[in-house]
Formats: structure tokens, C-alpha cells, sequence
């Protein structure tokens, strides 16, 4: 006996029911045992739902948990000058102390020295500029001049002598200062000066000297043995009388000064300006005026330079200004020179 369709229905649908939860199963089942094989530690697991996996959670970023404390820095070692920390120590006494003391420069002021300041007032400066300059005792400066061998000349003290920024400025008596000459000096002489001090105190003292030279002009204030008196003189001064070699290619200006008792009789339109190229034209100044007892008479750097004869970084040169004296048929030529020295790169 054949059954009906209609009860056929029911039996399909529970075997097929029946087949898919076998699938379901089955797959769970598969995927659990995959996942032992791939974490034997179990720290995946399984959700409560039998077909869902959870995955394993990611590990923590760790900040939890204290670090280790980081490792002391070494000290920074010092700067090499002695000034440098030294690692928590100063080191201060190191580096500065291992060249010796500085270096220390002499001029003196003016370098021209007339032979009548036997008797005139006014002073001569010297100046000794350098980095240990404030470690000279004040109370051992004195001037003297070169002797030949082992004679020794006699030695004046300044009327003054002060510290002024990173120099010492001695000031001397004109007359005192003529006196050093002796009574040979004689116009045109170059004269080299000592001037001698002490640096620093107690067992570190040190003796210093410096040099520095000057050019005699002029002549004596004594009467001549006729009874006539000397010839009114006249002395020049050249500032600046170090010329730089950028003076090639700048503005700025050279003043000449001329002093003495004669002035009055110098005609102010003559006044030149010659340097040591026998070539170069002598230079007429941009202008020139009396002021008080002195003439001054100003030049451009750029042509002054230029009536040189081939000027280089140390070399000294000679420049001559030239001028007339007196009226007429009595009128008379003059010329005075002095060195100036070429600085610069």
C-alpha cells in the first residue's frame, strides 16, 4: 500500500533538518580541533554561540608594569680652554696658563721729539697695550733709551701712569724726556726708547722691556756765540702715521701738523703733501687753517696712499711735506719728512 504525497513531506523536511545539523556539527567540530593543533595553551575560546570562535586578544602595551630606571649620563668633559665644567668640577686652572703671559706692545707719543723741549712744557705719552696689561705694577714704569753694551742710560719716572680700559698710559715731562737724548742728539737721529716695568707680583714678577723709536727734529734752544739767535724752528707731525693698505679703496683723511715758532711766515697755499714715488705728483691738501700755535692740513687717505712707491704690509716709508717761508725775493723753500709705517692684510 503506497502512502499519499501529502505524508511523504514531513519526512523529507526532518531528514533534511537532520543532515544540516550534522553539517553544523561537524564544522564546529572540524574548526575546534584545527584551533588545539594551532594554541596548545587554550587561549582561544570558544563563544557561547557553538558556531562563533573568538579570536585571542592582542597582548597589552606594557605600561602598565614599572621601568627600569635609565642609566646615569656621563659627564660632559670640558671645553678644552679651562673653562669647561670639567664634569661638576670648574676647571677653571686649566688651559689659560699653559702659554705664558700675553703679549705686550709699546708706542709712544708723539714720535717726533723736538731738541727745543729743553725747556717747553707739554708731555710725551707712552701707552703698553696687550691682555695682561693690568698686571703691571704701575710704580716700576720708567723710560730710558737704548745704551750701546753694557752701558746703562739714566732712566726717568712718569708724572702719571693709570690703567685706561686694556692699556697703561705713562705720561713724561717734555724736558725731562729731551734730557734722555744727551747732548750728541742731533736732527734726524732715530732714537730707540726702552721703557721698562714689572708684571704680575711675588714670586710670579716678571721684568719687562719694550721698545719703541722716535725721530729727532729741531735744534737746541741755546744762543750761538755770536749772539744771534737760532733759526725759528718748525716740527711735523703726520696722523694717523700707521697707513692701512685698504686706503687703496677708501674715503677718510691724513692730517698734517705743523708746530713750532715760525709758522707765521709759512704760506699756507704752498703746502704739499710728497711720498716716495718719484713719480707721483706732490698733493695739494683739501684744506688747511691755522689753529692756535699749529697748522693743520688735511689729505685725502686714497691720494696720500697713492704717492707711495709700491707701499706693502710692514715696510715703512718716507713722506715729505713741503712749504714756503717768507715774502718775495726773501722767501725760501722748506721741506720736513717723517716715516709712517704700512699695516693692514
Amino acid at each position: 500500500m503506497s502512502s499519499s504525497p501529502s505524508l511523504r513531506k514531513p519526512y523529507v523536511f526532518l531528514l533534511a533538518f537532520s543532515f544540516l545539523l550534522v553539517f553544523v556539527f561537524g564544522s564546529v567540530g572540524v574548526a575546534q580541533a584545527k584551533t588545539r593543533a594551532a594554541d596548545p595553551s587554550g587561549s582561544l575560546v570558544q563563544a557561547t554561540d557553538p558556531a562563533v570562535v573568538t579570536l585571542p586578544a592582542r597582548g597589552g602595551n606594557g605600561n602598565g608594569g614599572t621601568k627600569p630606571p635609565k642609566p646615569d649620563k656621563p659627564p660632559k668633559p670640558g671645553n678644552g680652554n679651562g673653562n669647561g665644567n670639567g664634569g661638576n668640577g670648574n676647571g677653571n686652572n686649566g688651559g689659560n696658563n699653559g702659554g705664558g703671559r700675553g703679549e705686550l706692545t709699546f708706542e709712544i707719543k708723539p714720535a717726533t721729539w723736538n731738541l727745543n723741549w729743553e725747556h717747553a712744557e707739554g708731555n710725551v705719552q707712552a701707552f703698553v697695550r696687550g691682555a695682561d696689561a693690568d698686571e703691571i705694577d704701575l710704580d716700576s714704569v720708567e723710560l730710558t733709551v737704548e745704551a750701546e753694551g753694557d752701558a746703562e742710560g739714566d732712566a726717568i719716572e712718569p708724572k702719571s701712569v693709570r690703567y685706561a680700559g686694556k692699556q697703561v698710559v705713562a705720561t713724561f715731562s717734555k724736558s725731562e724726556a729731551i734730557e734722555l737724548l744727551g747732548d750728541d742728539a742731533e736732527a734726524g737721529d732715530k732714537v730707540t726708547l726702552v721703557l721698562s716695568f714689572t708684571v704680575g707680583e711675588g714670586e710670579d714678577a716678571e721684568e719687562k722691556e719694550l721698545t719703541d723709536q722716535i725721530r729727532v727734529v729741531g735744534k737746541p734752544d741755546d744762543d750761538d756765540d755770536d749772539g744771534e739767535g737760532e733759526e725759528d724752528e718748525v716740527s711735523l707731525n703726520i696722523q694717523p702715521d700707521d697707513w692701512n693698505t685698504n686706503w687703496a679703496r677708501t674715503s677718510g683723511q691724513v692730517h698734517v701738523f705743523l708746530r713750532g715758532d715760525g709758522l707765521a711766515d709759512i704760506d699756507l697755499d704752498s703746502i704739499r703733501l710728497v711720498g716716495d714715488d718719484a713719480e707721483a705728483e706732490p698733493l695739494k691738501p683739501l684744506n688747511v687753517r691755522r689753529v692756535g700755535k699749529q697748522i693743520v692740513a688735511r689729505f685725502s687717505k686714497r691720494a696720500a696712499y697713492a704717492t707711495l712707491d709700491d707701499p706693502d704690509t710692514g715696510e715703512t716709508h718716507v713722506v715729505k711735506v713741503r712749504y714756503s717761508a717768507g715774502e718775495g725775493e726773501d722767501a725760501e723753500e722748506k721741506e720736513l719728512s717723517e716715516d709712517i709705517k704700512i699695516v693692514g692684510p
